[in-house]
């Protein structure tokens, strides 16, 4: 195929092959639109099938990796998944930042394209975090394991509306829940036990 490398992506199913051979331009803005249009197209098999019905349940696969050991397959470990997923969960409860509303014109596409994806268990990869959302490196597993379970029981026992999602607006306390037990499964999928 002889197309520029950012169009050639469009013409594959995500993680369609096992292999891409890009002879492309090698500035560093080409090389990392490169990076971005091809990041989807990697074969996801050696991630784990994972899905919860209930976040009770990310909570213990959390804590069975604590017994475990696990092996990282992403960039982040699981003190590092756990600290994300309290920096998206409690905004639930205490506000998102306001510059996050600047986007809410796009919540109906969001709500028509990424939420069913997300709740299926197919939610994409690849996509930059927001600094605020960002764990930093050196954090304690057991500690953040913790931390995360302690966030699941807050949002479990929050009376009242939650706040409007950043990406979906305004959702029912129900569809909050299983939006998080579907974040936890996407990012805890990337950690294999090893025993």
């Amino acid at each position: 195929m002889r197309l520029p490398s950012v169009k050639a992506a469009r013409c594959f199913e995500e993680g369609e092959g096992d292999f891409v051979f890009n002879d492309a331009e090698h500035s560093y803005e080409a090389v990392r639109a490169d990076i971005t249009a091809w990041w989807y197209y990697q074969p996801m098999n050696n991630l784990r099938d994972l899905q919860f019905d209930e976040l009770d349940a990310a909570v213990d696969d959390a804590r069975a990796m604590l017994d475990s050991g696990y092996d990282s397959l992403g960039n982040w470990t699981l003190g590092q998944i756990c600290r994300h997923l309290v920096l998206v969960q409690d905004p639930s409860v205490d506000g998102y930042p306001r510059w996050m509303s600047l986007f809410a014109f796009l919540r109906p596409a969001m709500r028509r394209w990424l939420l069913p994806k997300l709740l299926s268990g197919d939610s994409p990869r690849g996509i930059r975090t927001a600094s605020r959302f960002s764990p930093p490196g050196d954090l304690d597993d057991t500690a953040e394991v913790e931390a995360f379970s302690q966030s699941v029981a807050r949002l479990k026992t929050h009376v009242g509306e939650f706040m409007p999602h950043p990406a979906f607006g305004r959702q029912s306390p129900e569809r909050i829940l299983a939006i998080h037990t579907a974040h936890a499964a996407h990012h805890l999928r990337f950690l294999s036990p090893r025993n």
